[in-house]
């Protein structure tokens, strides 16, 4: 099995729940990872069905830690 990946930084945007079928949804936030200042990273990160509602405690300018 595969190390988790580990990465931190601060939510930039989170988007609305999109439904997508009746037995599909999912919700992107974005990420400002920047290990190296002088070269950030914008990353849109997914969460699909019942993880979605793990964004709801979180607002724009938190800082977060993610293990993936």
């Amino acid at each position: 099995m595969s190390e988790p990946i580990n990465i931190s930084g601060v939510i930039e945007e989170i988007y609305e729940e999109q439904v997508i079928s009746d037995r599909f949804k999912k919700r992107e936030f974005v990420l400002l990872h920047a290990p190296n200042p002088d070269y950030p990273e914008h990353l849109k990160i997914e969460f699909v069905q019942d993880k979605c509602d793990l964004l709801d405690k979180y607002k724009v300018g938190a800082e977060v830690d993610l293990s993936l």
